[in-house]
């Protein structure tokens, strides 16, 4: 049976029966790297980040094009270092800053962002799963207001920064949600950081998020590039749609724990392949995904995906390669 590549993402989200393992890769600068031009120039016209994302698709064939708006480039762009993991900031933003990072309408890339959305919506949106991009709302409460997030979630300094975060989140999924894409994934990249005391605590907000969301037909992903397997019935308990699983801590981990959760908690495991750890490497997380479901006998629920953003380094050839071998995997 023949399906589109967005027949097989709305399979994938109704908990149906798979043919093959859906791919949805996170794709950005490396667009601009096979379009030629840089990431800067890609991600300040519509026109050209739209004809890059495109193009890149076209090229590999994979079943979801990604796109938005990472708030994390634009404060990063504003000359503030992102913390790195574990560690928390090491500057204070000041009262003009907070206000434009809070006020998105105003920002050009968040313009762009979402007119690009529209364009991918109207030109390819009935043949394609099509995804928008956010930071979500724990990471950037942690950009702006550091390593008290995680550790205090309560205090009144982390509510305000929270509570800001969150309205930002739900600004920009209600601008994507107006195009009635598939899917909006938040980069949750502190949800694995060793000072985050409780994951449950965030449930409010990410209920909150998942209202709005599924207002709209769309579905709720949270990306995590790293992750201890002792966390995921917690993260599961937040209750987004799927998962988005990067590198785990403890190397590989039984596959059936992940037929169990998604029994238990219908949330969806997207495996994200470490593209930048090399050839050989994603052709073995493959390997395992595809052994993991011939064991499991399942045929649902799970997609590809890539931990985190795939590198600007990433070899064309590479890639061409790993979707060859995706598309000709059948369950």
């Amino acid at each position: 049976m023949n399906l589109t590549n967005k027949a097989l993402i709305q399979n994938l989200f109704s908990g149906r029966e798979l043919v093959r393992l859906p791919f949805i890769p996170i794709i950005y600068r490396f667009g601009a790297k096979l379009c030629q031009t840089s990431p800067q120039e890609m991600m300040g016209d519509a026109t050209t980040l739209t004809n890059s994302l495109l193009t890149c698709q076209e090229l590999f064939g994979y079943d979801a094009v990604v796109s938005g708006f990472d708030l994390a480039l634009h404060i990063d762009g504003m000359g503030y270092p992102l913390p790195a993991e574990g560690k928390g900031l090491n500057f204070t933003f000041s009262i003009e800053d907070l206000k434009e990072i809070y006020q998105i309408e105003k920002i050009g890339y968040f313009q762009i962002a979402i007119e690009t959305i529209s364009r991918l919506s109207q030109m390819v949106g009935k043949k394609l799963g099509i995804f928008g991009i956010i930071t979500g709302p724990i990471t950037l409460a942690y950009y702006l207001g550091g390593r008290v997030v995680l550790e205090d979630p309560f205090g009144e300094s982390s509510k305000q920064f929270l509570e800001n975060s969150t309205e930002v989140c739900l600004k920009i999924s209600k601008a994507y949600g107006e195009f009635q894409i598939d899917g909006i994934i938040f980069f949750e990249w502190v949800l694995s950081n060793p000072l985050v005391r409780s994951i449950e605590s965030y449930c409010p907000i990410y209920q909150t998020l998942n209202n709005v969301i599924h207002f709209y037909n769309s579905h709720l992903i949270i990306a995590l590039p790293n992750f201890d397997p002792k966390q995921l019935n917690s993260l599961c308990q937040i209750r987004p749609d799927a998962l988005i699983l990067g590198e785990c801590k403890e190397g590989n981990f039984d596959f059936s724990d992940l037929k169990e959760l998604l029994d238990r908690y219908q949330v969806y495991f997207g495996i994200g392949i470490p593209f930048y750890s090399g050839k050989e490497k994603m052709f073995r997380t493959l390997e395992w995904v595809n052994k993991g479901m011939e064991k499991e006998k399942l045929k649902r629920g799970i997609f590809l995906s890539s931990a985190g953003e795939i590198p600007y380094e990433m070899e064309a050839g590479d890639m061409h390669d790993f979707v060859e071998t995706v598309t000709q995997i059948h369950l």
